[in-house]
């Protein structure tokens, strides 16, 4: 109805094949690791040498209506849906890959907005609304395989199977005051959210073996968490008000200042109390504030000149706790027991007796103290001209401090360490070396032997954001358009992320003293480059897009199933550089990374991949109309540059299978048998989905 209502609706359905290249590169290990699953085990693992499929069907819809009732009176209804279905999904987890896993997705949202202008200093608007959102993981076909020898991995990924949903609904009343030059805002907000959580790592259980003869003779690492799986649902309150006023100091200039206020309730009867630890350590894992207070101040300075325009901003940004954060507390209260084997087994890929991996406790989570959801502060800049000639030019900074983020220490790991071993990394427990693998005794490195890990989510992590950004777009005339931006930035951190899922990859290698986890971030991401052009013919369009910016970091480490320092994690060791190994020295050619870190351990994220470049390509023609309505061919090239999305190597020692370790009684010093890995910094399986072209036929309804 013109000039009073108008509705959208959209539905689509989507169902997306993408080839996946093999899993693993068609090497001798990975042919003898295939007989022997096949002859020993019956397992069939030739899926991993041949190209994959991931399949994904979607449905989606969107509504959404707007509706002047009234002079000075506006309604706003939006309604969104989206269901999805992936077979053989890329969990983005550390080199598993795995058929049989299914990813289904449901995320439904609504929102009501009721705006009424009164006068024209005096307005109201409401909103209400809903957001619901639910994943379920399933298991694979069999556990979690990996090789010390080599980079290949196989199996169901350590963290599934697992599901998650969360339903929240939102309230918002602002109150819009004009008075003269000041234009305020004062506002109230609720927001009440409830979520599920069925998840617990380690449930499908995970083996690691040295190499194909330890594996065929069933020779290596177990673990696994066994128990009830935990599910926990809980709800959160938040509420909230605000005031914002903008100054117009001057036409062209005006100054915003601001402060919102929220108070976050935690439930208080979500957390059983594990009164076993308690009498041992006085420590209640259901302690933590209830209620949460957060102050979020903002002040910003915006001024047009008409060519040009800056804009100047600083906020204070608190987040909620997390769902991981809080989920792992009600759920990790020592319900699920973990089994450990290290040795000889008896049994792939089905679960090993108890007697070859016993159970050696529960384990436990709590929150530190003064546990607070992430803080950040945030200062940006940014300066727009408009050059002439069609030339339009933004040059931006930002910087973001942000701390309570949780890190992870084990309040249950030894406190002194046993030894040390050649360059004097510190050793927890008894430590073994089974073929190329290096672990802890079971139960060694606990310092009391009824749990297992204890976590302690301690809010002391922090992150350093800097960036700037050159952008610059040239207008030739309506045929031609060329843009391009370039970033610099940094990230630093002492928050190690855990990439992969695992809880104890997020422990520090260095527990009693060196704080290495302060350095360079697992998202550091110094050089970003984006390049566009679009010509248009009126009948015929061209446009590309060129993306490219700087590889992963990583840190130079050894080969999962390697823990060199026997604190139950295996993926958080630094290697330590020593030009003495033979064929350490030979890496430096490739590896500047390593030359200037000889006689230390490696800095965190102190070695990078490759550079990630793409290229995408589209023409558009449209040759004819129907009545009123153009019909265009569409010919996509996607992804024409093929970059090798991978996981690499980060391994820069292997441990010699043949090899001993040589222990003087005098020292307390291990000697551990190491050989370079000449696999140092390689891909181990590409992710990339290749090449494709694309194409479609559009009708524009005008």
């Amino acid at each position: 109805i013109r000039d009073t209502s108008q509705f959208f609706i959209a539905v689509e359905g989507r169902r997306l094949r993408t080839p996946m290249p093999s899993a693993w590169a068609p090497t001798p290990f990975d042919s003898a690791l295939v007989a022997v699953a096949a002859d020993s085990f019956g397992v069939d693992l030739t899926g991993y040498t041949s190209p994959g499929l991931t399949q994904t069907d979607a449905l989606s819809g969107y509504a959404r209506c707007d509706w002047q009732f009234g002079e000075r009176d506006a309604l706003t209804l939006r309604a969104n849906v989206a269901m999805y279905e992936t077979d053989n999904p890329d969990l983005g987890a550390r080199r598993i890959s795995d058929g049989g896993v299914t990813r289904e997705g449901t995320d439904l949202s609504g929102l009501a907005a009721l705006t009424s202008s009164f006068s024209r200093v005096f307005g109201l608007e409401q909103r209400i609304g809903f957001e619901y959102s639910r994943r379920q993981h399933s298991e694979g076909l069999i556990a979690a395989s990996a090789f010390s020898g080599a980079p290949a991995i196989l199996g169901t990924d350590p963290v599934l199977p697992a599901g998650f949903s969360r339903l929240a609904f939102r309230a918002n009343e602002t109150l819009h005051l004009g008075l003269r030059a000041h234009s305020l805002k004062l506002g109230a907000s609720a927001a009440l959210s409830s979520t599920e959580r069925e998840y617990w790592a380690g449930r499908y259980g995970a083996f690691v073996f040295s190499d194909v003869s330890s594996f065929a003779a069933l020779d290596g690492l177990f673990v696994q968490a066994v128990g009830q799986p935990p599910t926990v649902k809980y709800t959160t309150l938040e509420f909230g008000g605000y005031l914002q006023d903008t100054w117009t100091v001057i036409p062209g200039l005006e100054i915003t200042g601001g402060v919102r206020v929220d108070i976050e309730l935690l439930p208080d009867d979500e957390v059983p109390l594990n009164t076993a630890w308690l009498a041992l350590t006085g420590l209640a894992n259901g302690s933590y504030d209830r209620t949460i207070i957060k102050v979020s101040p903002r002040l910003g300075l915006f001024t047009d000149r008409g060519t040009w325009q800056v804009r100047v901003d600083a906020t204070v940004h608190h987040g909620t706790v997390t769902s991981e954060a809080f989920g792992e507390l009600a759920t990790d209260a020592g319900s699920m027991e973990m089994r450990r084997g290290l040795g000889p087994l008896g049994s792939w890929p089905n679960s090993p007796s108890s007697a070859v991996a016993p159970g050696l406790g529960p384990t436990l989570t709590l929150l530190g103290p003064d546990f607070q959801p992430p803080r950040s502060a945030r200062a940006s800049a940014d300066f727009t001209a408009d050059l002439g000639g069609g030339v339009r030019f933004d040059l931006s900074g930002v910087y973001r401090h942000t701390d309570f983020l949780p890190r992870r220490h084990d309040l249950n790991l030894v406190n002194a360490t046993s030894a040390s071993d050649q360059f004097g990394r510190p050793m927890y427990g008894e430590i073994v070396k089974r073929g190329g693998l290096i672990g802890a005794v079971p139960g060694s490195n606990r310092r009391f032997t009824e749990f297992d890990v204890v976590s302690a989510l301690d809010p002391d992590g922090y992150s350093d954001y800097w960036g700037v950004t050159a952008g610059v777009e040239r207008r030739f005339g309506g045929f031609l358009n060329i843009f391009a931006s370039y970033t610099y930035s940094e990230t630093q951190d002492n928050w190690l992320s855990g990439l992969g899922g695992e809880p104890s990859f997020q422990l520090t290698p260095f527990a009693d003293s060196l704080d290495w986890a302060d350095g360079r971030s697992d998202f550091d991401v110094p050089h970003r480059l984006t390049v566009g052009a679009e010509l248009d013919f009126g009948a015929l369009r061209v446009a590309g897009f060129f993306r490219g910016q700087s590889g992963t970091p990583f840190t130079p480490g050894f080969q999962y199933g390697v823990d060199a320092n026997g604190d139950g994690s295996y993926l958080n060791d630094p290697a330590f550089v020593d030009d003495q190994i033979a064929g350490i020295p030979e890496l430096f050619n490739d590896w500047e990374c390593l030359r200037g870190q000889v006689g230390q351990f490696a800095e965190r994220n102190s070695c990078r991949g490759a550079p990630f470049k793409t290229l995408d390509l589209r023409l558009t023609a449209t040759p004819v109309r129907v009545g009123s309505y153009p019909i265009s061919v569409v010919v996509d090239g996607l992804n024409l540059l093929d970059p090798d999305l991978t996981d690499l190597d980060n391994a820069l020692y292997l441990v010699d299978p043949i090899g001993s370790i040589d222990f003087d009684a005098a020292s307390s010093e291990l000697t551990i048998p190491l050989e370079a890995n000449a696999n140092f910094g390689r891909p181990v399986i590409r992710r990339s989905t290749g090449r494709s072209l694309r194409v479609g036929l559009r009708v524009n309804y005008e």
